[in-house]
């Protein structure tokens, strides 16, 4: 069964994020040349931001953008003055990567994708090692299906076997409103995988993406049926959340498990005094075409449909995830003013 609906977590049912978590950044770096995504330090490169034995290893710097959306997430890795050897390696013979960062005690998954192209240049004394990478690049680029299934088959079967031209994208939760509604005739499907993810999507009211190398649909009314993620000034936030029309901005320490399609549990108290500026700026600019900002939700869950993580292992404050969220009850924002993924819809191999 691919999965369940996503249910509403009520803010006494949120976790609270353990003590002493966030502290000593930590970031791993994994490239490999298998072409599936599934790659391991056996069978690729295994670079880390601190060594076994506990002494500094190299710097490590990140741009993590994901959304809810179709197109592939993206990642802007960079690793400083790695040897000539192993950037030959990631230039000429590795396609995957994975990037695992968080704190000493806790390091999680946080991208796998892709690598699109390289880049070696030096800035100042150091020599930098740049990889652009899409989360599912090659499959949302390239899986192409040709098959036919007979009368009876549900758009979950549907799903099964579009999966097997996929080369690095498995299953994950999927769910939709007529998922599992009986076709009465069969049906042949050919063309872009891609394009039979949109049909099934648009007729279960749903958003459909790749997140971590795996396949995610959502509808417009669900979440993901993880728990909440706390968020609060004890638990991370790094600034006062910014409310406007397109919902809530919320930043705090870098968080790998927040994701799109997931839940953070903010207590509302921390945005009652931003949220009640920007609605009386909203009521003074009316006449002049201002927006109402969006209604806060009386429990404090959000349904995240974007997050930008950023990290850098050195010396920078730069540490931490920007989250765009909506309340449960609110339409998703158009993809207007998302970062631009650099794979065009037109781009087949």
């Amino acid at each position: 069964m691919i999965g369940a609906t996503g249910t509403t977590i009520s803010a006494m049912n949120a976790p609270t994020l353990p003590k002493g978590v966030k502290w000593l950044r930590r970031a791993q770096v994994l490239v490999g040349k298998n072409g599936n995504g599934d790659v391991s330090p056996t069978t690729g490169r295994l670079i880390s931001s601190v060594q076994a034995d506990g002494s500094p290893g190299l710097r490590i710097t990140f741009d993590i953008q994901k959304t809810i959306y179709r197109t592939p997430n993206q990642g802007l890795i960079k690793v400083y003055n790695l040897s000539q050897p192993h950037e030959k390696e990631i230039d000429q013979e590795f396609n995957d990567i994975i990037l695992q960062a968080g704190y000493q005690s806790d390091m999680r998954l946080t991208f796998r994708g892709n690598i699109r192209f390289t880049h070696f240049y030096r800035e100042g004394n150091d020599h930098l090692s740049e990889v652009n990478a899409g989360d599912g690049d090659k499959d949302f680029r390239g899986a192409l299906v040709n098959f036919t299934l007979g009368a009876g088959h549900d758009d979950e079967d549907t799903i099964r076997k579009l999966l097997e031209s996929m080369q690095a994208t498995t299953l994950g939760h999927v769910h939709g409103k007529h998922i599992k509604r009986d076709r009465i005739r069969g049906r042949t499907y050919n063309g872009n995988a891609r394009d039979v993810l949109d049909r099934i999507a648009k007729e279960s009211d749903g958003h459909w993406s790749i997140q971590d190398g795996k396949l995610i649909m959502v509808p417009v009314d669900s979440v993901l049926p993880d728990q909440a993620i706390e968020v609060s000034s004890e638990t991370g936030l790094l600034e006062t959340p910014e409310v406007n029309d397109k919902g809530i901005t919320i930043k705090v320490m870098m968080d790998p498990r927040i994701i799109p399609g997931g839940k953070l549990w903010l207590k509302n108290n921390e945005v009652k005094q931003k949220h009640l500026q920007s609605a009386l700026t909203g009521q003074k600019h009316k006449l002049k075409g201002a927006k109402t900002p969006v209604r806060l939700d009386p429990d404090g869950v959000y349904k995240v449909f974007a997050v930008r993580h950023v990290g850098d292992t050195r010396g920078s404050p730069d540490w931490y995830s920007e989250c765009r969220c909506v309340g449960l009850d609110q339409p998703i924002p158009s993809r207007k003013g998302m970062p631009t993924s650099s794979t065009p819809d037109s781009d087949i191999l």
